[in-house]
């Protein structure tokens, strides 16, 4: 871990980061899909489109 990611770390665990945070992975036959952690509920939730997550920021957020 680098220095930089150290001071984000420890910035987020100060300010409590409660927006979700969204990532991007590859299925094993490299298809994309997307990783979503929110933060509030501690759950991590798949989609396959942006619009999926629009829809779900919508509802939760």
């Amino acid at each position: 871990m680098n220095l930089k990611q150290i001071w984000v770390n420890l910035r987020r665990s100060i300010e409590g980061n409660r927006y979700p945070q969204v990532v991007t992975k590859h299925n094993l036959t490299g298809d994309s899909y997307f990783e979503v952690y929110d933060p509030v509920d501690s759950k991590v939730s798949s989609f396959s489109s942006s619009r999926e997550i629009r829809i779900w920021l919508d509802q939760h957020h």
